[in-house]
């Protein structure tokens, strides 16, 4: 037989046969495991690898749910196991809307999938990753789906305290359902054995240089304009030649387009604008001096934790929800609207720019262990989940 990830794929029964061949696993360590259903699945991001890494040792049978359209199925295997299925992102609902009378049709198909997964047994917890999914184009529709998500899910998880007041503006945010589980650090997800001077010299970048990285999708959310023209007003404003890095794959909009263009032009910019391989990551982070989470309105960052697993500190708009994962020291907060005020952030990020800084954010982000936060998070959706009569 040929060896093929079975998870990967979807076949025969799915996504009960991965969901039974999960079970099977953990029962081998507990008595009494708990599936949980991922939906959707991102394999490209680290963060749900993290996340559910402890899960199996606490008596949880992580499995995913390849089409998440299919979450409900897992209802079916609710006398064999107590069932749950854990939503990440909902933009899978109205992904192939092309119109409002489209998108109106698949969230009554999504509630009706809902009614009868839950009315067969089913228990449903949600992660908010977002306030609303950045590229929407039925803000109304997308308000509707997460009232109707928030208000059926037995538990609702969020990375920060801090987030609930955003979030409540388009969700039902019962507190008793919350639990708080910060993004953990990718620590061991990466390669990680290139050395400063390599990776300069791969990128071409000179040693003296003030290295600002923009790592990960573009799309307009992240103040790409914005950063670009602070980066202008900041070069000739520090000691060192200031020069900014950017490496993700752009989405098709006008103003990413015109973002890689301008970057591509630019004689301090160097721009790798494709998704980067696993492989290729230690290169951005390991030339990199400073991070840059420049973001307009985002709930949550993955990137930001992506810099300081690589020891950088971070530029970032004030706002407490991103600033919940960083420490005093790691990092410059400026106002986001208030002009210049990123400009002056980015000159004053070459303070950041040193040994003693980098020591700092290692130690700090060993709090977010991901063994450890994996174990804390999964101990509580267990009591809570089984608590659901």
């Amino acid at each position: 037989m040929i060896a093929e990830f079975e998870t990967w794929k979807i076949g025969p029964g799915s996504p009960t046969t991965e969901a039974l061949r999960a079970l099977r696993a953990v029962e081998a360590e507990h008595s009494a495991p708990l599936v949980l259903g991922v939906a959707p699945v991102a394999r490209g991001n680290p963060y749900q690898m993290q996340l559910y890494r402890s899960f199996a040792n606490e008596g949880i049978a992580v499995t995913p749910v390849t089409n998440p359209w299919d979450f409900g199925q897992l209802a079916d295997i609710v006398s064999m196991a107590p069932v749950a299925v854990h939503l990440h992102w909902l933009s899978f609902v109205l992904a192939k809307a092309r119109d409002r009378k489209e998108g109106r049709e698949l969230v009554d198909r999504f509630a009706r999938e809902l009614e009868s997964y839950s009315t067969r047994g089913g228990r449903l917890v949600w992660t908010v990753h977002n306030v609303l999914p950045h590229d929407t184009l039925f803000p109304e529709l997308e308000i509707e789906l997460r009232h109707m998500v928030s208000g059926t899910a037995d538990v609702i998880h969020l990375m920060s305290p801090s987030s609930v007041p955003l979030v409540a503006e388009t969700a039902r945010i019962d507190p008793a359902k919350v639990v708080y589980a910060p993004i953990p650090n990718y620590r061991g997800c990466y390669p990680d054995n290139v050395s400063r001077q390599e990776a300069r010299t791969t990128l071409g970048i000179e040693p003296d240089e003030l290295v600002l990285v923009l790592f990960g999708a573009l799309k307009p959310y992240k103040g790409l304009a914005s950063l670009l023209a602070a980066f202008n007003a900041a070069r000739g404003t520090t000691s060192r030649r200031l020069r900014l890095l950017v490496a993700g794959a752009p989405d098709e909009h006008p103003n990413t387009r015109a973002f890689v263009e301008a970057c591509t032009l630019h004689a301090d910019v160097l721009i790798a604008a494709r998704k980067i391989p696993t492989e290729h990551v230690q290169y951005f982070m390991r030339a990199a001096d400073v991070g840059l989470a420049t973001y307009e309105g985002a709930l949550n960052s993955s990137a930001i934790m992506l810099y300081e697993t690589f020891g950088l500190p971070v530029v970032v708009p004030d706002v407490a929800n991103l600033r919940d994962a960083l420490c005093s020291g790691d990092h410059l907060a400026y106002a986001p609207g208030e002009p210049g005020a990123l400009a002056r952030a980015l000159t004053d990020a070459e303070g950041l720019a040193t040994k003693a800084t980098r020591a700092a954010v290692s130690e700090h982000i060993r709090e977010f262990d991901p063994q450890r936060v994996s174990a804390s998070f999964a101990r509580e959706l267990r009591a809570r989940l089984l608590s659901v009569a």
